[in-house]
């Protein structure tokens, strides 16, 4: 599970939107759709290792305790 409320508070914090948050994935070579991630916001799917590295690295998450808070809850 994600912590969904933290994701999105870094995300907007970050200046990011889930549209341009998946815009960036995809550059980054993480390939997903906007709805496969709206599917995993709203828990009905989970985000993978890959997706979770590379959310980090966009959002500049970089301290394992935060990683871990945000989807390891």
């Amino acid at each position: 599970m994600v912590d969904v409320n933290r994701l999105r508070s870094r995300m907007v914090l970050m200046g990011y939107t889930q549209k341009s948050l998946v815009a960036e994935m995809n550059e980054r070579g993480v390939k997903t759709s906007e709805n496969t991630f709206s599917s995993k916001m709203t828990g009905k799917s989970q985000f993978d290792c890959d997706d979770a590295d590379v959310i980090c690295d966009i959002l500049e998450v970089n301290e394992p305790a935060e990683k871990a808070q945000i989807f390891l809850v």
